[in-house]
């Protein structure tokens, strides 16, 4: 069992949530890292680029960046002006749809940022979120009914709340969990260290 936690689990002690992915950040470890190319339609500032994830005791991160920097400026022209809005997805049970008690919709905009299940009640807990030149989530652990160490697929959208096009990545269908490769050697590891306990129990 711990070799397969080690598949899936990632170290995030060196994220900082404030909006800014620096040096030595989300480079490694990550679970998804998902890129999106630019899209002459959308507005650099709504026009995501990268999304990326990261796990550690403590809970879940979450990167977003734009091809610009990012804004809740509403693109809306017709009052009253219908808010922007960043909307990511986790199926946690890998089932397809997001709508199981178990499954998280993280929801940020200028009001605040707020976690759902996916029935689309409110999730108790601390959460943060900040915007700077990208955009950067928390997810306490314990806002997950089973945590999120591998295994699921997810989404992220922006709502620019106006004519162009809003933003998806990926534009169709899911990002799934990918596993760190350190974590993949170890789990290699295990397995040849619990083929050799076999094999000298055998022998005995």
């Amino acid at each position: 069992m711990m070799a397969l936690l080690l598949c899936v689990t990632s170290d995030a002690s060196a994220v900082v949530v404030d909006g800014i992915n620096s040096a030595g950040e989300w480079v490694a470890g990550l679970l998804i890292n998902g890129f999106d190319p630019n899209e002459a339609a959308i507005p650099d500032g709504y026009d995501i680029s990268r999304v990326a994830m990261q796990s550690d005791a403590l809970g879940l991160y979450v990167l977003i960046e734009l091809y610009g920097v990012p804004t809740f400026t509403s693109l809306d022209t017709l009052p009253p002006l219908d808010p922007v809005f960043y909307a990511t997805g986790l199926d946690l049970n890998s089932d397809g749809d997001f709508t199981d008690l178990g499954d998280r919709i993280f929801d940020f905009r200028a009001s605040g940022f707020t976690v759902f299940d996916g029935s689309g009640s409110v999730v108790a807990g601390a959460p943060s979120a900040v915007k700077s030149s990208g955009v950067e989530y928390f997810i306490p652990a314990g806002m997950f009914s089973s945590f999120p160490l591998g295994g699921f697929n997810t989404f992220s959208l922006l709502d620019n709340a106006g004519a162009p096009p809003d933003d998806r990545i990926p534009d169709s269908g899911f990002h799934t969990t990918i596993p760190e490769p350190t974590s993949m050697i170890l789990f290699g590891t295990g397995l040849l260290g619990a083929l050799g306990f076999r094999r000298k129990r055998n022998a005995a």
